[in-house]
């Protein structure tokens, strides 16, 4: 329980809130009530396993016993939820184990839930006092964000999740509004709730073979790139930008940003050589960008500092390094974790 003893029971809540909302749901935690009450509703969107999720956190050093299980289990009966998880520090007794196979109950355990915060990049976080010390939708209340707007659009995707404009529109209200709050939107929820808006739309609306559907969720995964660049996950923006076919020089500067960012000097050298030439495609023609060519041979002939180059964000046209790095500071001791991660895909030559 090391991981967790300096949390207290609603901060436990909130780190459960913002590891749910990264797994792709949309979450909400409850008012302050019983113990014996649910603490977060979850709701997934995709195709499968589309439903409403009830949750439960135990931060005990005791075992969670059948007594738990068989309430949390009478709600999720009640509430015809498709499922109940319950989250404990420690672990489960074998009563509590018994009780809850062949029933839609999954039980989380210290292992199982370090296994998912180490997964998801959100360990470190803890120790970093981010995502503790957040505030749960404390974006809705800041004058900076066109809340009316949100519950707007919100409402209307409820009502009716087929439809696509309002998904598409939520999403590009969330980026902007990212960029406008700067560091701030690493605690105030914003970027996860960007993060889970984005994963829902791809799961509606991109998991296709179609060429829209690949158009879409190459945007989708772009679009997470970068809110993983803000949130500080340089890693997971490269894995990311990995899954990532198409509109080819987008992409080409963030994975140039990313390796001069981490000191990959190798990869930072064949990049910039490789935007300078031009992508040569699959039918052995040649595509170029005049303007990242111009960028990047000025840099590469010191006529120009790597700090102004440049990457796309969706309604800001361009963004400096300098400037998102101002925004989005990224710790020094945080670095070779980054490192190892983006060198553990064996795609980077150093």
């Amino acid at each position: 329980m090391a991981l967790f003893e300096n949390m207290g029971g609603l901060e436990f809540e909130k780190l459960i809130y913002n590891l749910f909302v990264k797994l792709g749901f949309r979450a909400q935690i409850t008012k302050a009530s019983g113990d014996g009450g649910i603490d977060i509703i979850a709701n997934y969107e995709g195709l499968l396993f589309k439903g409403k999720y009830l949750i439960q956190c135990k931060r005990w050093k005791g075992k969670v016993g059948e007594p738990e299980l068989r309430d949390l289990y009478g709600t999720v009966i009640s509430e015809n939820a498709l499922k109940g998880i319950l989250v404990t520090t420690s672990s489960f007794t074998r009563q509590a184990e018994e009780f809850s196979r062949g029933k839609n109950l999954e039980l989380i355990d210290e292992v199982k839930l370090k296994e998912l915060l180490y997964a998801s990049e959100m360990s470190s976080s803890i120790d970093n006092n981010i995502i503790i010390s957040a505030e749960t939708n404390g974006f809705l209340q800041s004058p900076l964000f066109d809340s009316e707007k949100y519950v707007l659009l919100t409402d209307r995707i409820n009502d009716d999740p087929s439809m696509e404009m309002p998904h598409t529109a939520l999403i590009n209200l969330l980026l902007a509004s990212v960029l406008a709050f700067g560091a701030d939107a690493r605690t105030n929820g914003i970027i996860n709730e960007a993060i889970s808006r984005i994963n829902a739309h791809r799961e509606i609306f991109a998991t296709g073979k179609t060429r829209i559907m690949k158009e879409k969720r190459v945007e989708s995964y772009f679009n997470l790139a970068l809110m993983e660049l803000a949130n500080g996950n340089y890693g997971k923006s490269y894995e990311y930008l990995l899954k990532s076919e198409g509109q080819l020089f987008k992409i080409l500067r963030c994975h140039i940003a990313i390796a001069y960012i981490l000191g990959f000097h190798n990869e930072f050298e064949i990049l910039m050589k490789q935007a300078i030439r031009g992508i040569i495609l699959k039918n052995g023609s040649r595509l170029s960008s005049p303007p990242l060519t111009d960028v990047c041979t000025k840099i590469i002939n010191d006529e120009m500092k790597m700090y102004d180059f440049e990457i796309e964000y969706p309604g800001s046209n361009l963004i400096s390094i300098r400037d998102f790095l101002n925004m989005f500071k990224i710790p020094t001791e945080t670095k070779e974790k980054h490192r190892a991660y983006v060198k553990s895909f064996g795609k980077i030559n150093e």
